[in-house]
């Protein structure tokens, strides 16, 4: 590994960090690391503007079947389009914590999932 960071040559014994200084977290007096700790090492911004189609139900009223109920068949889906030119997964999703406190403020896009997408169907009946 090659890097101006990590290179000791030409220094004085005096000068010279250690080979594990730069392996170090912040509270143990190192750099850290050459990862950061897994720490965030890439900041980035691009637009997060979005639409969603968030939610759609269709309901078919089937009426009375064999004398019994008033029978309604229906469906509904959830989070079911995101129109968006973000590369993430999803431009709503952020780590919570931080500053913040909440994912939409923070915009950390941290290994979170998106927003599940859900379908339910239902069958009900008056009397």
């Amino acid at each position: 590994m090659s890097s101006a960071h990590f290179d000791q040559a030409g220094k004085s014994v005096a000068l010279a960090k250690p080979s594990g200084y730069s392996w170090r977290a912040f509270e143990a007096g190192g750099t850290g690391g050459f990862y950061d700790v897994l720490g965030p090492n890439n900041y980035n911004v691009e637009d997060g503007s979005y639409v969603k189609l968030r939610e759609m139900s269709l309901s078919y009223r089937i009426g009375v079947v064999r004398g019994v109920g008033d029978w309604t068949l229906s469906m509904v889906g959830r989070n079911l389009m995101t129109f968006t030119n973000y590369s993430g997964y999803d431009p709503e999703v952020g780590a919570a914590g931080g500053q913040a406190g909440f994912g939409l403020v923070n915009q950390v896009d941290a290994f979170d999932f998106p927003t599940l997408r859900t379908y339910t169907f239902t069958l009900s009946t008056r009397f």
